[in-house]
């Protein structure tokens, strides 16, 4: 797909970057209705993660695979739970808040998806992705 569009090489670590940045501002827009501290600690600590690739192995890439795997279940659960509070009689700023808050929070079930699948990958080839990462700050300090 990447030769498609004519692109040689995936830069991962900007990717990855990236799509935990959306998936942290999905979850944020999630959270003007619905409690989601559990993404919100996902999102903090793959951010972390990322800044601090150096000093960490691939296994806490795994780790976070898992947390999505539970953050998943529980938006699944959430989803039953409020499916019969969908024609609640609220009005206003109300109805639209959580109307809103809900079609976010079904796209970051989705984004969620994509981004498990992009960690588990940065887990299986995370030589790449700490390569990415000392090639963006090697850009950086030459354009500097």
């Amino acid at each position: 797909m990447a030769l498609r569009i004519g692109v040689r090489e995936i830069p991962w670590y900007r990717v990855t970057l990236y799509l935990t940045l959306a998936y942290a501002v999905v979850t944020l827009l999630t959270l003007f209705y619905r409690a989601d501290f559990l993404n919100l600690t996902i999102c903090t600590v793959a951010i972390y993660f990322l800044l601090n690739v150096e000093s960490l192995s691939k296994n806490l890439f795994r780790f976070l695979v898992l947390g999505l795997f539970f953050a998943c279940l529980y938006d699944l659960i959430w989803f039953a739970v409020k499916l019969n509070e969908a024609n609640a009689p609220d009005v206003g700023a109300e109805r639209a808040l959580r109307t809103f808050s809900q079609w976010m929070s079904y796209i970051g079930f989705f984004v969620r998806l994509g981004v498990a699948m992009v960690y588990w990958k940065d887990s299986l080839d995370f030589e790449n992705v700490m390569l990415g990462k000392k090639v963006d700050r090697a850009i950086r300090t030459f354009s500097a």
